[in-house]
């Protein structure tokens, strides 16, 4: 799955490496889990819930 989304995961560790509050962390996430949904299908997404990459 982390290879799957590979680009993702690296623009997501990159927001994370500047994310000082837990709201900007928070933004991280939902840029993240957005570009996820983009790729994946939603049985896949229900399956991984709201898990952190």
């Amino acid at each position: 799955m982390q290879l799957y989304l590979a680009d993702e995961y690296s623009a997501y560790t990159e927001c994370m490496k500047g994310a000082g509050t837990v709201a900007s962390q928070g933004e991280c996430f939902a840029e993240f889990k957005e570009a996820a949904q983009r790729k994946l299908p939603a049985d896949v997404l229900q399956m991984l819930g709201t898990m952190q990459p």
